[in-house]
């Protein structure tokens, strides 16, 4: 027969164990939710910013074609336009550098879009980065990351939602 104390311990082990589960389930929802929520704003905030950066990209599409930019072709209006081009771009990247935004997302719904923007708007990145190393950089390391994935022909499914 079992003995008080041996019947305490084991209500005990059974408590600790559905307490332990129970915590362990209450990690794995808050994680699939901050995953959902970031992933969603992700979304939102690439939409949200696509009607700044599009119309511009636009315009350097009619002056260049999708050839790279020519610095001596530059009037102040097409600098000003690149410069807000680049000034949205580089907020996004840090929001995504920083892991508050999903690169994932970001290279799914607009990678390639991002690499021929970079690629077109260099000469002007590089004229920048002469005066001052850091400008830009935060977009530079973005499109790398997503120019190296191309590269090797990354297929992912990486901007699935993992913990759900």
């Amino acid at each position: 027969m079992l003995s008080n104390f041996d019947i305490n311990s084991l209500i005990q082990i059974l408590i600790f164990v559905v307490i332990s589960g129970q915590l362990y389930f209450l990690q794995k929802t808050y994680k699939s939710d901050h995953e959902r929520r970031k992933k969603q704003s992700t979304i939102e905030y690439i939409n949200q910013i696509r009607n700044h950066y599009k119309p511009l990209g636009t315009k350097l599409v009619k002056k260049f074609g999708n050839n790279t930019i020519n610095l001596d072709q530059i009037d102040n209006e097409i600098r000003t336009d690149i410069r807000e081009i680049l000034s949205v771009l580089e907020h996004m990247s840090v929001g995504v550098n920083t892991n508050v935004y999903d690169f994932n997302i970001l290279n799914r719904m607009s990678g390639s879009y991002l690499l021929r923007m970079y690629h077109r708007l260099l000469p002007y990145i590089k004229d920048r980065q002469k005066h001052n190393p850091t400008a830009y950089i935060e977009f530079e390391t973005i499109c790398k990351k997503i120019d190296d994935l191309k590269k090797i022909n990354y297929k992912s499914n990486k901007g699935n939602i993992e913990y759900s």
